[in-house]
């Protein structure tokens, strides 16, 4: 068995050499799809607290959000791996005051790099 971590999408083919009981053989060549792994930091907070089996980020929010540099703002960067560049990914905005809720709710594409930084203001 030979275990292989892909980060694209490749195909395989399997070859044996042959032995004094087998001839040689090779396999037809098998297309494998790598699965996306998308991954997400938050940034701007100014601390966390931890919560009954939850971690919070926290957030001065401000109307200063609304303009550069964004500063203290909810800020969250996606990547996804292999690269999806231009592809549509899709972000939610929650906030828990007691129970959580949806506050915003929002598609964009992924950059070049296969990365997408999104400030909620």
């Amino acid at each position: 068995m030979v275990k292989v971590v892909m980060s694209v999408n490749t195909s395989f083919q399997a070859t044996f050499a042959g032995s004094p009981d087998f001839k040689a053989a090779t396999s037809q060549p098998t297309s494998v799809q790598a699965l996306a792994i998308t991954t997400g930091r938050l940034s701007g907070y100014y601390g966390t607290a931890n919560g009954s089996n939850h971690l919070f980020y926290l957030y001065h929010y401000s109307t200063k959000c609304q303009n550069a540099p964004h500063t203290g703002c909810p800020t969250f960067t996606v990547t996804v791996v292999p690269n999806h560049a231009g592809k549509t990914v899709h972000f939610t905005l929650q906030v828990f005051s007691g129970h959580w809720a949806t506050v915003l709710s929002f598609n964009d594409t992924l950059a070049s790099n296969s990365k997408k930084t999104e400030v909620f203001i």
